[in-house]
């Protein structure tokens, strides 16, 4: 060991700690960190999909730029794929929700047994110590108050060692020798609405997805490959990925919702007859060989805290995880390393108490809005319908909203994170709502014996591509990008509103958007209720523009069929000057800056 006393050191040398030891070191190279790892090389793992922030962190904060490119395969987006088993089978008529270009964003598909050894070397040269094959055995903690290090005891080569630490970072996952002594610092906490499950492995030999159809199956997406897209083949309560790693290895996988499946596939052979009853998954394992096999029986859970002023901090697995849908993991990391940050370079009792609180709660908000994204939603998984609606909210907010902040390096800013937990409240609410709103479309579907009326034969590029990611690159701020979350929330609302209740106009009425404000939003039901009594206050406003404007006292009577035509209904008819201001407010037409951005399909 090169020093004695560290101010930094990781237990577990996976990919959380050597991304967030290489960034600190890469912007703090004063700190002296070591990274203990139990192994002395790395292993494989169902394999590493970034999106926009993680993409972000790698060449912009790592400096791995073109290392990505050169090492690992470049990402062709998040590709989903939906099946109406009643129908003949045909690869090109399954309906798909994808782009046809390559992301704006650099994103990759890694090698994670590739990744990791590499950050290993990555850190070294960086001049971070690595200690391989030293497993840890015991931390005796040291006091808060006085500022006293920590001690880590580890054995290596059959002798046992010891260093000191001003801060040390959990980041062995959550299953672990060492998993009892964190779990009394910060116990795991299960969500009680996430019941989800995992089951994956390897294979090699699949049939490539851009050969199984014709030239327009291929046109369609720009030629580019749907190879080199992270695909998931949908279905209600669970949904499977092919995530392709390199030299002819696919990463193949499920996760399913267990209370919404109602089976379990935590055993290999129910695991890969399962990926056989999806016919699309079928196709592309016909004659493919597996290698391996992993699982998980429950995946989402999150700590009581993330870290302590005692000077540690858990980042990563152990820290906790949702669900990987949307290829998250590594943008969690991301974030985390910039929360890390904020904690070691913290100086005294006072500024490191207070760094932590904030960090705490910041940890803690951001867990229960990411969770929202998936509470209840297995349901709508399966309806190419539902999903096209919640995709384009999912992945809009995303980018308008997280990848902005990241790219304008909000993360690194104190300040940033208080403004956020100020609205934190709201912002959980609306969320809240909208997502709520998907799950009961989905299930009013499922009840009609609708879920898969628009599985077969529809396309749309709609949720990854968004115009507002190349105007990120040269000019955008905040204000734009809290305007285009107003018109995306109004655009959601208003399409799961003619969806539930088959009426058109609602979306291109001024009246009806104009009321959809962030406040009226939070308190949004799909349901018929919240419908009436939202054209009832509409009602109640026009019928006071009306009396204030002409003097006639007229009861306007808004219902859902209303949207659709030239004039709301009233209780009396109206004299000609009513009658015309009437008619004039409510042919108004509404603009939404991101409907008219959007791509057709």
């Amino acid at each position: 060991m090169s020093t004695s006393v560290y101010d930094v050191v990781f237990i577990g040398g996976g990919m959380a700690s050597s991304m967030c030891a290489l960034y600190l070191k890469r912007e703090h190279p004063e700190l002296q960190i070591a990274i203990v790892e139990k192994r002395e090389d790395t292993h494989w793992n169902p394999g590493e999909s970034t999106v926009g922030v993680a993409g972000l962190f790698f060449i912009r904060d790592l400096g791995l730029s073109t290392y990505c490119y050169l090492e690992h395969l470049p990402k062709n987006g998040l590709r989903y794929f939906f099946d109406d088993p009643s129908q003949p089978y045909d690869t090109t008529e399954c309906s798909e929700i994808g782009s046809n270009i390559l992301p704006i964003f650099p994103t990759f598909q890694l090698d994670r047994k590739k990744l990791d050894r590499d950050l290993w070397d990555f850190n070294r040269q960086a001049g971070n110590e690595l200690l391989l094959g030293a497993g840890v055995t015991g931390i005796d903690f040291g006091s808060f108050e006085n500022g006293d290090e920590h001690k880590i005891t580890f054995e290596r080569g059959g002798k046992t060692e010891t260093l000191s630490t001003k801060w040390f970072v959990n980041a062995v996952g959550r299953n672990s020798v060492m998993t009892p002594i964190f779990d009394e610092l910060a116990p795991q906490i299960p969500d009680p609405d996430l019941n989800t499950a995992g089951a994956w492995g390897r294979f090699s030999g699949l049939k490539d997805i851009d050969a199984l159809g014709d030239d327009d199956w291929r046109r369609r997406v720009g030629y580019t490959s749907r190879y080199l897209s992270t695909n998931h083949m949908m279905g209600r309560g669970y949904w499977i990925w092919y995530i392709p790693i390199g030299d002819d290895v696919v990463s193949v996988g499920v996760v399913y919702d267990k209370d919404v499946l109602g089976r379990d596939l935590q055993a290999k052979e129910d695991f890969r007859a399962f990926l056989d009853e999806h016919r699309l998954s079928r196709e592309l394992l016909e004659g493919a060989t597996q290698l391996d096999f992993q699982r998980h029986p429950q995946l989402t859970y999150c700590r009581e805290r993330f870290c302590s002023k005692d000077r540690w901090s858990m980042m990563g697995d152990a820290a906790g995880f949702v669900d990987p849908f949307y290829s998250p993991g590594a943008d969690v990391l991301s974030r985390q390393c910039y929360m890390i940050e904020h904690l070691v370079t913290a100086q005294g009792p006072e500024q490191i108490a207070e760094t932590v609180d904030l960090v705490n709660q910041y940890a803690a908000y951001s867990y229960n809005l990411v969770r929202l994204l998936y509470v209840d939603q297995y349901w709508g998984f399966g309806s190419y319908e539902v999903f096209n609606i919640k995709s384009l909210w999912d992945f809009h907010s995303y980018t308008n909203r997280q990848v902005w902040h990241f790219l304008d390096r909000k993360y690194r800013s104190a300040e940033f994170l208080r403004r956020e937990l100020e609205s934190a409240d709201d912002t959980i609410a609306l969320t809240g709502a909208i997502e709520r709103g998907f799950s009961a479309l989905a299930k009013h579907r499922i009840e009609q014996g609708r879920e898969l009326q628009h599985n077969s034969g529809r396309y749309s590029l709609r949720q990854n591509r968004f115009r507002i990611e190349e105007e990120m690159m040269v000019g955008y701020d905040d204000d734009r990008s809290i305007a285009e979350h107003l018109y995306l929330c109004r655009l959601t609302i208003s399409e799961l509103v003619e969806a539930r209740f088959e009426i058109g106009g609602f979306l291109v009425n001024k009246l009806a958007q104009d009321h959809l404000t962030f406040a009226s939003m939070q308190e949004f039901e799909l349901t018929p209720e919240w419908l009436a009594e939202f054209c009832g206050a509409l009602s109640a406003k026009l019928s006071m523009i009306v009396a204030g404007r002409t003097g006639q006292q007229l009861e306007v009577a808004i219902t859902p069929a209303c949207f659709a035509a030239s004039t709301p209904k009233t209780g009396v008819a109206p004299a000609f000057e009513a009658a015309s201001l009437l008619n004039e407010l409510w042919q108004q037409k509404a603009s939404n800056p991101v409907v008219d951005n959007l791509y057709a399909c």
